[in-house]
């Protein structure tokens, strides 16, 4: 009888964490599509419990922090929280290509490179992890590799277009090449 009482508390305990922990995350979401980036941070906070963890092919509720962080101008806090959420999704696209934003901001370009590298990997239809891809070798001063990188995006023609323009126009300063009018 005292065992079915202990577990019946144990079963209503848990039950209402998870049902707390589950609110949180409601929350969370919801701060996070207003852009209400100071509430995303304070409710991650109080989801450090066991109840709140999200799967691992999930957006980890330190993604949301991070991207919150980022917003907020606190890149240091963003590249950890990043880092964290890794851990918890080392699958997902997005938080690899955040991670490595991180890496490239902070000038690790050989870390930022891998992460990119991962993530086209995961999705090869990333063009965020293919621009970042470009702009990380643009900064290496790898012309050539950046603008082959910018080629292959395929949503964005716009943007594709003013890398391509900006990077032939390095390459020909560099190798005296004609400059690329926009892409394919």
């Amino acid at each position: 009888v005292i065992a079915g009482i202990l577990l019946l508390l144990f079963n209503t305990t848990g039950v209402w964490q998870r049902m707390k922990a589950d609110s949180l995350v409601r929350d969370l979401l919801a701060a996070s599509e207003r852009g209400d980036n100071q509430s995303v941070v304070l409710l991650v906070e109080k989801m450090e419990t066991p109840y709140s963890n999200l799967t691992p092919l999930s957006f980890p509720k330190q993604w949301y922090k991070g991207v919150a962080y980022y917003a907020l101008g606190k890149q240091e806090l963003a590249y950890e929280c990043f880092k964290e959420a890794k851990k918890h999704s080392p699958y997902n696209p997005n938080v690899l290509n955040n991670l490595g934003g991180m890496q490239t901001y902070f000038k690790h370009y050989g870390d930022a490179l891998e992460t990119y590298k991962e993530t086209l990997r995961i999705n090869d239809k990333n063009d965020d992890a293919r621009f970042n891809t470009a702009y990380t070798l643009y900064q290496l001063g790898r012309y050539q590799e950046a603008l082959d990188s910018v080629q292959k995006v395929w949503s964005n023609k716009a943007k594709k277009d003013e890398f391509v323009h900006i990077i032939s126009q390095v390459l020909d300063s560099v190798n005296n090449k004609p400059v690329l009018k926009g892409s394919n």
